[in-house]
Parts: C-alpha cells; sequence; structure tokens
C-alpha cells in the first residue's frame, strides 16, 4: 500500500451520521443573538484618569495608532471589581452594578465593537463609552 493509497478510497457515504443533512431546514435554526452591553467606565476622575482620558480623546501618544482595551478582574476591598485599562492606563473600573452582568457573559467571549472617548461641557469632565458584544 502506498503512501497517498487513500486518496485512491471512495467516500463514504453519510459517514457517521443517522441520516443525510436535509439543508432546507436549516433556515429554521435559531442562531443565539450576540448580549450587547455599553460600559461608562466609573472613577474616572480620580488620580490621572483625566489627563489618560484627554490623550486618548485627543489622539496623543501612546493612544495616537493603536487602543487596546482591557477588563481586568481584581479584589477590591474583598469584593469583585473590573478595572479598564486602555493601553496599559488604568481609566476606571466597570460599574458596580454592571458587575453580575458582564461576568456572566465574559466567559463567552467578547469583542469590542464599538469605542468613543470624549468630553463633556456641562459636567467638565472627560468620559469614555465602550460597546462590548459578548457571544452570549
Amino acid at each position: 500500500m502506498g503512501l497517498f493509497d487513500f486518496l485512491k478510497k471512495k467516500p463514504v457515504e453519510n459517514a457517521g451520521y443517522s441520516q443525510p443533512i436535509n439543508y432546507s431546514t436549516l433556515d429554521n435554526v435559531e442562531i443565539p443573538k450576540p448580549h450587547v452591553m455599553h460600559v461608562k467606565p466609573a472613577g474616572v476622575t480620580y488620580e490621572n484618569r483625566q489627563d489618560t482620558l484627554k490623550k486618548i480623546a485627543e489622539k496623543k501618544k501612546p493612544f495616537d495608532n493603536r487602543l487596546d482595551i482591557e477588563f481586568i478582574g481584581v479584589d477590591y476591598n474583598g469584593e469583585l471589581a473590573i478595572e479598564v485599562k486602555i493601553n496599559g492606563y488604568m481609566v476606571g473600573y466597570v460599574p458596580k452594578k454592571r458587575i453580575n452582568e458582564f461576568v456572566k457573559h465574559k466567559d463567552f467571549g467578547y469583542k469590542i465593537t464599538k469605542f468613543y472617548c470624549g468630553y463633556n461641557e456641562e459636567t467638565k469632565i472627560y468620559y469614555c463609552d465602550i460597546k462590548v458584544e459578548f457571544a452570549k
């Protein structure tokens, strides 16, 4: 038997399936919709976070080319908190009232689908809004 003789074998019909796949019924398959969450980090006025957010909003170094957004779980006074870091710089936390929702969905995977950083003229505060789409 030669090395490539397996290529000459006939394909096995219905290999391992109890019945052929009926592609017309695939239209009836319900595909779960992703869970979408807007994260507006809390604590943006502490430490030097306003300076960091201003640089992000103005696209100054090191925020001029790429933004790497991370959500990092930490222990804060015995409770779970989720830090929001952009390019390694702390900008705030996932709001406390949203942590359970975030944790419930994060293990299914997520992606950032929209990001905005700006300045609120009324409050005189820089802020950001991160749209997170979880697989489910």
